[in-house]
């Protein structure tokens, strides 16, 4: 449905998406990892604990991509790893925000539930801000979602909405390379691919292919 919309259903449904972030932005964890038992206690990670360290890891998975692209997307992911650490606060994350998830009463655009919670955890609260910005690019959208949710929660001082649109891209980084190791499992994970390489080629988090 979403790229169907025109503008102003992209803006109303885009206000819905940002009030859906900032709520649960707005639920505080003590520390980022997974959920470990029902009680929502969260453990600790397997593995690399930043985003250089996990390109390195999976750098078998990349073995296709030329030497060039994969040190593009290393550069990248030193990039974005700073831009997350200005960021210390850690909330409750969905990681699987994007629109096969949501139920959206078609006629008034609202979010009546979000579905598929497999991979919540405890985590930077602009991940789901970047799922949800991953592949839907139009202004309006855009405007719209980043504006709601940072009326809604706020942005640190001394940080812009162009700032808050960089913390997701480079949040939404992790998730693409995931995506970009399984290109050959679906449609999305071969999007994921595409997209996560034009970053490394342009050496921008912004970048998309074609």
């Amino acid at each position: 449905m979403v790229p169907r919309l025109d503008a102003t259903g992209l803006d109303r449904l885009g206000e819905q998406v940002g009030t859906l972030l900032a709520r649960l932005g707005g639920v505080p964890q003590p520390a980022a990892g997974p959920f470990v038992d029902g009680s929502l206690r969260v453990g600790r990670w397997d593995g690399p604990d930043d985003l250089p360290a996990w390109v390195e890891h999976h750098d078998r998975d990349l073995a296709h991509w030329t030497p060039d692209e994969r040190a593009g997307l290393a550069e990248v992911a030193a990039h974005a790893q700073a831009v997350l650490d200005r960021i210390e606060r850690v909330c409750l994350v969905h990681s699987d925000l994007n629109p096969e998830n949501w139920l959206v009463d078609p006629e008034a655009l609202t979010i009546t539930a979000l579905v598929d919670w497999e991979f919540a955890r405890a985590g930077h609260p602009f991940c789901d801000l970047g799922n949800a910005l991953r592949f839907e690019r139009r202004p309006v959208w855009v405007e719209a979602v980043v504006g709601t949710y940072l009326d809604r929660l706020g942005l640190p001082a001394g940080l812009s909405p162009d700032d808050a649109v960089e913390l997701a891209r480079a949040a939404d980084l992790l998730a693409l390379l995931d995506l970009a190791t399984r290109r050959h499992a679906d449609p999305v994970t071969g999007r994921g691919h595409d997209r996560l390489r034009a970053i490394a080629v342009h050496r921008d988090l912004h970048a998309v292919e074609g």
